[in-house]
């Protein structure tokens, strides 16, 4: 009946009840799919096999597939989109370092346990015009979309935004049966965050997904493409009199876009427009002249701290407070301790809960 021996069979439930319901013991599953608790701790331990109904049963609680528990087939697959760092001289690689794969890791254990997360109300698909992708983030969120892209992201496409720490990484998108999420590096300077967020906006768009992540050349220029058009539209570039623009016009404009004078420049070249002689380096022109009244208000700066700042959307820390058996994964998608509130008589309160680092290094996931 089994495709792999018993034991491994056992194994693999041992795992998928832990990522599934961390802290529920295998006395409490063989209660909630009305087995022997003699019985199922000879199946954990690859003494004895199941019968259909038991296999039934035990596939609707542990959330997978009995062909997942017979075979050891992926329960929660995962496809990814890898935005490739550029070498130049046309070359691109793509890194698949173990601190890539702990952090994918890491977001997909969180989304697969978040049982009770919310639907995005306004899920739309994105367009693969970015042109009208521009316009449907101007219209759901507003004219300063760019200053809070990921926030516009999700209002408008529903899809989720993260930042975290991302070692070599420019970003990535994971396709998720729960989400589509976008994963971008936290660091202080916004403007490749958001370069990065509208490039795999298009390979959303263009269904460039695959389980290693793994893009052309091609698909890479596609998304750049997009990317360009996204944020420095080519009609409005063509608009502006750039021989005659002030350094704080610059610095306005590249505030407003939210993207790099890196970005600018390369646009001026494709569309063959002579640089601007104030064009210079971006941080240097926006702290110059993006300035706030007072020493409380400080927009450069604001700017620069949330976009070194971790973050997962709202539903998805919603989805984990509410749960108290996935706590630990809570506090690690917070970065730091959660006091859930439950009294010391719930039902759901254990002395047993492992450590934080322990937990992470079982989701293959690093705390920080």
């Amino acid at each position: 009946m089994y495709g792999e021996s018993m034991s491994e069979l056992g194994d693999r439930l041992f795992q998928r009840l832990e990522d599934v319901h961390p802290g529920v013991s295998q006395n409490e599953l063989a209660r909630r799919v009305d087995m022997d608790r003699g019985a199922l701790s000879r199946v954990m331990n690859g003494k004895r096999g199941l019968s259909e109904r038991e296999l039934i049963a035990l596939a609707k609680e542990l959330r997978t597939s009995t062909d997942w528990i017979l075979l050891g087939e992926e329960p929660f697959p995962v496809e990814i989109a890898a935005r490739h760092n550029y070498l130049g001289n046309g070359i691109y690689f793509l890194d698949k370092s173990d601190d890539e794969d702990s952090t994918v890791r890491g977001i997909a254990v969180a989304y697969e346990q978040a049982t009770d997360l919310q639907e995005w109300p306004t899920k739309r698909a994105v367009p693969k015009d970015p042109a009208a992708a521009r316009q449907l983030l101007e219209q759901e969120y507003g004219a300063g979309w760019q200053r809070h892209f990921a926030e516009a992201v999700e209002r408008t496409f529903g899809i989720d935004v993260v930042r975290v720490t991302l070692p070599h990484k420019s970003g990535l998108t994971l396709r998720l049966p729960n989400a589509i999420v976008i994963v971008v590096p936290m660091e202080a300077f916004w403007a490749r965050q958001n370069w990065t967020i509208a490039h795999e906006l298009e390979h959303i768009a263009s269904g460039a997904f695959s389980h290693d992540g793994d893009l052309t050349k091609a698909q890479e220029n596609a998304a750049n493409n997009f990317a360009a058009e996204l944020l420095l539209p080519a009609e409005e570039i063509k608009s502006i009199d750039w021989a005659h623009v002030s350094e704080a016009d610059l610095a306005a404009y590249l505030w407003r876009s939210g993207a790099s004078t890196e970005a600018l420049a390369n646009r001026f070249s494709y569309l063959r427009i002579q640089n601007p002689p104030a064009l210079s380096k971006t941080t240097w022109l926006v702290r110059k002249h993006i300035t706030g009244e007072t020493v409380f208000e400080n927009p450069f700066a604001e700017r620069m701290q949330d976009a070194a700042s971790r973050r997962f959307p709202a539903r998805l820390i919603a989805a984990h407070e509410a749960n108290p058996n996935t706590a630990r994964t809570l506090e690690w998608l917070l970065g730091a301790p959660f006091e859930s509130g439950i009294d010391s008589d719930d039902e759901h309160e254990s002395d047993d809960w492992p450590a934080i680092d322990d937990v992470a290094a079982a989701f293959g996931m690093k705390t920080e």
